[in-house]
């Protein structure tokens, strides 16, 4: 009976399993396809440097011992040893102390401050319009995608409307200026009263909650093609008090710039473009 060779060790498999992820949960956190792991694990793909330090990130493995000239890799964490259990468990515990992420996260802000300003303008202060956009919609595709591979919509929605979020504003209107704005609503229309007359207070709450949405790419306005820049959109809750009735409406608000498209015809000097608001 013939002996059935064995695979040369495969690191990412050494690391999968050390971690008990299966391989479609150890792809959807570094953003890859099942398929992807499989075939690695199966020496079937090769396993990219790039690849090897997503590993080294979600692992704390050392990313240059998943992979060895021999065939068979002895993969190692950060002291040194066999990648185990002990190793995942140690990284999954292991936090950065505050004053080093705040540092990290103006680094950031300020390597990304440059990025732009170079993509803006040339050296010699032309403008480069081409590097900008691509720059800003690669910035958007990676901030989305970030988003959801890290599973982060959550805490997005609690920071960006505790940091973005205005104060609310306290007022008082007219029932005439509620039609205008909220008739076609379904909370208006299920309070509405026939006896109010147009002249009739309303006092009024209101407070706008942002979305984090992507501020720049291409969109139909108006049904024509446009390249939209400066894209803010979110969520106005009124909480309106006309006679001895209290509800809330909410309205939908977007307001935008378009670059290209709707204001401007290509070939000609861009005009200054004016900001357009919409709400829903």
């Amino acid at each position: 009976m013939r002996k059935r060779k064995n695979r040369p060790q495969n690191g990412l498999a050494i690391v999968r399993h050390a971690t008990g992820l299966s391989q479609q949960q150890f792809a959807t956190r570094l953003g890859i396809s099942k398929a992807t792991v499989e075939n690695i694990e199966l020496n079937r793909a090769p396993l990219t440097p790039e690849l090897q330090e997503a590993i080294g990130v979600l692992t704390g493995v050392v990313p240059s011992t998943l992979v060895s000239d021999s065939g068979r890799p002895r993969a190692l964490d950060f002291n040194q040893k066999p990648y185990s259990a002990k190793s995942w468990q140690a990284w999954q515990e292991t936090e950065l102390e505050n004053q080093d992420a705040e540092m990290l996260i103006k680094m950031s802000l300020d390597y990304l401050t440059v990025l732009l300003n170079a993509a803006l303008k040339t050296s010699g202060g032309q403008q480069s319009p081409h590097a900008f956009r691509s720059v800003l919609m690669n910035l958007n595709r990676f901030i989305f995608s970030e988003i959801e591979r890290q599973n982060l919509a959550t805490r997005i929605e609690t920071l960006f409307t505790t940091h973005m979020a205005p104060s609310p504003q306290f007022g008082e209107t007219t029932v005439r200026w509620c039609r205008s704005e909220f008739g076609g609503h379904p909370e208006w229309k299920q309070h509405v009263r026939p006896e109010w007359k147009d002249l009739d207070k309303v006092k009024y709450k209101s407070q706008f909650l942002p979305e984090y949405v992507p501020f720049i790419g291409f969109a139909t306005i108006d049904g024509d093609p446009a390249f939209v820049s400066g894209l803010c959109s979110g969520l106005t809750i009124f909480d309106l008090e006309i006679g001895d009735r209290k509800f809330r409406v909410a309205k939908r608000k977007m307001n935008f710039k378009g670059l290209l498209g709707a204001n401007s015809k290509l070939g000609e000097k861009p005009r200054r473009s004016r900001r357009r608001t919409v709400t829903v």
